[in-house]
């Protein structure tokens, strides 16, 4: 933020001019010389403005962006600012550095949106402190900033920017599956199973589990869809032995997670969790 401050200089100038007057003489034959001297106060005033002397100027708080929000649902981004004893000028906000909405005070029409692939802005809904986005999508992922300037002579400009991630999650219809166990094992035998989770963003992330205990899969991966969402597929080759059997069954899961939480240490990402499960006699 940039402050100025008010200090005035007086500066005097002090010049010195000798004038010398012609040598007259009169009628006494009396000669005379006359000496002029002319002082001239000059004062510069010199003006260093600086708000910080005159009143504070806009100060940013924050944004409060979500740090996510499901597929389809709407969203409003607020932008928390003090204008102090400035006047506010405009508001814009940017999506990875690209304006899509701009509140202007001055302004016949206050508000304003542009076109971005993926956003939708609700004027109803949005103004000088908020923005509402509507029908959320997989192009509204990314950083959004909200930047705030301040009316003349200052023109102070500040800003504040979050990211926001869209989750989709799988249709229940298309939860997880497991394929390729025909339910009756004996000891020795080998296991050939399959599990693929519903369509998600981000992808989901598959564990297997033997009577609730976690097993290495032998195969993973995720393939992206042409409508930008993930599939996600783990293979498991379990050689049968009697350890695997509780009361002459084994149960075996597949889990399902998707993070839908920031990836921080502290706190742990939330997490959605789906499980198919099936029984070998």
């Amino acid at each position: 933020m940039i402050c100025a401050y008010e200090q005035i200089f007086w500066i005097s100038l002090l010049s010195n001019k000798k004038f010398d007057g012609e040598e007259n003489k009169n009628t006494m034959g009396e000669c005379q010389s006359t000496t002029k001297t002319t002082s001239i106060m000059m004062a510069l005033l010199f003006l260093i403005i600086d708000p910080c002397d005159i009143g504070e100027a806009v100060k940013m708080i924050g944004v409060k962006v979500p740090a996510y929000i499901f597929m389809g649902d709407s969203v409003q981004l607020f932008c928390d600012y003090d204008m102090q004893m400035d006047k506010l000028y405009s508001v814009i906000w940017y999506k990875d550095n690209e304006e899509f909405y701009r509140y202007v005070a001055t302004s016949k029409h206050l508000k304003h949106s542009f076109n971005m692939d993926g956003i939708t802005v609700d004027h109803t809904y949005s103004d000088s402190t908020k923005v509402t986005l509507r029908h959320a999508n997989l192009l509204m992922n990314g950083e959004y900033k909200c930047e705030v300037s301040a009316e003349a002579p200052f023109f102070t400009t500040v800003h504040a920017e979050s990211k926001m991630a869209i989750i989709s999650l799988p249709k229940p219809k298309d939860l997880t599956k497991i394929n390729g166990g025909s339910g009756i094992y004996q000891t020795s035998d080998t296991i050939y199973l399959n599990c693929t989770s519903g369509e998600s963003f981000p992808a989901a992330r598959l564990r297997w589990y033997i009577n609730d205990k976690m097993v290495i899969s032998n195969y993973d991966r995720s393939e992206k869809l042409h409508n930008g969402l993930y599939i996600s597929i783990s293979k498991l080759n379990l050689s049968i032995s009697p350890d695997h059997f509780n009361n002459g069954l084994m149960k075996v899961t597949c889990q399902a997670i998707i993070n839908i939480g920031r990836p921080k240490a502290l706190p742990p990402p939330k997490e959605y969790k789906r499980e198919a499960i099936l029984l070998v006699i």
